[in-house]
């Protein structure tokens, strides 16, 4: 039997709803003020999964949060969203995987040293450090991303169809460090 102690990775199926992710005292789901709410959590193979239902139930303004304990750094994090929104906020990772059907998904604070991110129809907003690369695919949807740390520590690439892309530094350095293929793009 795995214990809290042996997650080493991080894995969120969160189908429809309202969520965020958090830093708390340890691992936790609180469903609390979602109502009736269906969300599975159990850990396997070092990895901490929590897979949500089709619908959150009854109570359209109820968030889930899904809480780490602060200072955890995770091998790999994978966070998909069918329909729906997430704040995440103080995740730090090795190895991202942000996946966004429609709906929101709001970052604050996020360490990762590779970065992929997808975007169908929703929004993706977010402030991150990075040290790797930034893998950005937005279909009919929108990025928008604040790089917090020097350009010289990521790569970014960047693709969108109909939708658009921003990516937004700190700091004023050449933008040389980003490859597009995309309709909309934006550098700030």
């Amino acid at each position: 039997v795995q214990t809290c102690s042996d997650i080493e990775n991080i894995y969120l199926d969160l189908k429809a709803g309202n969520f965020e992710f958090r830093t708390g005292d340890s691992f936790a789901v609180d469903t609390m003020s979602a109502g009736e709410v269906k969300v599975k959590s159990y850990i396997a193979n070092n990895t901490w999964t929590v897979e949500g239902s089709k619908t959150i139930g009854n109570n359209e303004n109820g968030v889930v949060s899904i809480i780490i304990p602060k200072g955890f750094h995770a091998k790999k994090a994978v966070m998909k969203l069918t329909a729906g929104n997430i704040l995440v906020s103080g995740l730090s990772a090795d190895n991202t995987k942000v996946e966004v059907g429609m709906g929101k998904c709001e970052i604050k604070n996020m360490y990762s040293q590779h970065l992929n991110m997808k975007c169908g129809m929703g929004d993706i907003v977010g402030s991150c450090s990075m040290n790797g690369d930034v893998n950005v695919d937005c279909g009919m949807g929108n990025v928008t991303l604040t790089l917090t740390n020097s350009a010289d520590n990521f790569n970014m690439s960047a693709t969108a169809g109909m939708g658009c892309v921003a990516a937004r530094k700190f700091m004023a350095q050449e933008v040389s460090w980003i490859t597009i293929s995309a309709r909309c793009i934006i550098l700030m």
